[in-house]
């Protein structure tokens, strides 16, 4: 935490692990000049056979604030990744949030292009 007069003048972002791949798709009503409807930010560390070892789902416009999701998480670490394996994740449910049908499908295309 930072006192009174305290000014953060610097940020260190650690370097992705060796095997990290990340994506970054939003929905929209309308393509142009909208907000998104939601949107998903996945970073995913894989090995040499395409299994997920770790990683990392946090949704945008649900809530008020990023919205992490560790159900859709614990369904890719140890799947081999595939859009079956991205489309699973995205159908998890959490019942305080509600992602448009079709979106986890879409992530899926994007990332194993």
């Amino acid at each position: 935490m930072l006192e009174p007069g305290e000014v953060l003048t610097e940020v260190i972002i650690p370097a992705p692990p060796r095997g990290a791949r990340s994506v970054y798709i939003e929905a929209r009503e309308k393509q142009s000049y909208d907000w998104p409807l939601v949107s998903v930010a996945t970073v995913i560390v894989v090995d040499h056979g395409r299994v997920a070892r770790n990683a990392r789902v946090v949704m945008g416009a649900v809530a008020p604030i990023p919205w992490h999701s560790p159900e859709a998480e614990k369904v890719l670490v140890g799947a081999q990744l595939d859009r079956d394996a991205a489309t699973r994740a995205g159908n998890r449910r959490d019942a305080r949030v509600r992602v448009p049908r079709g979106l986890a499908s879409r992530v899926g295309s994007i990332f194993f292009q």
